[in-house]
């Protein structure tokens, strides 16, 4: 039996796993599965694990490690790592992924993750949910489990929503909202985390441009209402 989770305890998120052999009577020490540099400040969450009929374990999660910046708000990969001793140790870490996410704004909102996999034989089965394409998408890939090497990625489920778009994100100096038609009624607003109003405008056109630069850092939201429909979309303010 394996346990995998995330902690935090070098000072950013990892994933770590601890074993039983008998049934959860007595765990076996925690072992950390991602391979990068310990305390770097990269982002690992999203944990899955699955072990195959030969008592091989796969642990998949999501990987921050080839962006630029620490913490959440970096681009992503999914990666995966093989135990063939029941979590003792683990493989050289490997991509499943073949293209870096860029973060999004979306991956704020509930539900909106994704991570599975299923260790059949010695083939990785994972799926996962990325934002590659601007849209939170989810792909599948089948790779080996000794040399992370796989067929390719498809997709399989493809998210086509009539929405805003808020960019760029994070924003700096402005923020652009545009729509996916010419509004000619209702109300376009920036609000802050705490929903206080920031900007308002009237009868907004197909693309407003917003001044963020007297703006503090945070999370805000671009919300669009005409009568009884809506549309919300979270962005972030960096400097």
């Amino acid at each position: 039996m394996a346990y995998a989770y995330v902690s935090a305890q070098n000072g950013d998120a990892d994933i770590f796993v601890i074993t039983t052999n008998n049934g959860g009577l007595n765990w076996g020490s925690a072992v950390r599965v991602n391979d990068d540099a310990q305390s770097n400040g990269k982002h690992q969450d999203m944990v899955w694990a699955s072990y195959n009929a030969a008592g091989r374990l796969m642990v998949t999660w999501r990987d921050r490690r080839n962006g630029t910046g620490t913490g959440f708000q970096q681009p992503s990969d999914t990666y995966a790592s093989l135990s063939v001793n029941n979590g003792a140790t683990f493989t050289t870490n490997f991509r499943l992924s073949t293209a870096t996410a860029p973060f999004d704004s979306v991956l704020y909102q509930d539900g909106n993750d994704f991570m599975g996999c299923q260790l059949v034989g010695d083939s990785i089965c994972a799926a996962w949910g990325d934002v590659r394409s601007g849209k939170l998408n989810i792909y599948f890939a089948k790779a080996s489990d000794s040399t992370g090497i796989s067929a390719g990625v498809i997709e399989v489920a493809s998210e086509d929503l009539f929405e805003m778009n808020v960019f760029p994100n994070p924003a700096r100096e402005k923020v652009t909202v545009s729509f996916p038609f010419s509004p000619g009624e209702g109300v376009l607003e920036i609000t802050d985390n705490e929903g206080r109003a920031v900007f308002h405008k009237n009868k907004p056109k197909e693309t407003e441009t917003v001044d963020c630069r007297n703006l503090a850092e945070g999370i805000y939201y671009a919300v669009f209402t005409v009568e009884n429909y809506s549309l919300k979309h979270a962005f972030v303010i960096q400097k």
